[in-house]
């Protein structure tokens, strides 16, 4: 569980890195969702585990949608 909670971290500071390096006023929107995503992580041990899941899954969308065409739309 350490581990993972480590490896959330990293891989959220990656994500902000990203996203701040193309901010601007059209993906605002987008940038306050990717950046409320630690929210989704909650629980303990399978609950937790279930929640990493999702949040990844979720960040993924929404950074693929960041680097898209029409990327501010839904």
């Amino acid at each position: 569980m350490r581990r993972t909670e480590r490896a959330l971290v990293a891989e959220y500071e990656t994500i902000m890195t990203e996203v701040c390096r193309v901010l601007d006023e059209d993906v605002h929107a987008l940038a306050l969702e990717i950046a409320s995503l630690p929210e989704m992580v909650r629980g303990y041990e399978e609950i937790k585990m279930a929640s990493v899941a999702r949040y990844r899954d979720r960040s993924e969308e929404l950074v693929d949608r960041l680097h898209s065409p029409g990327r501010a739309q839904d």
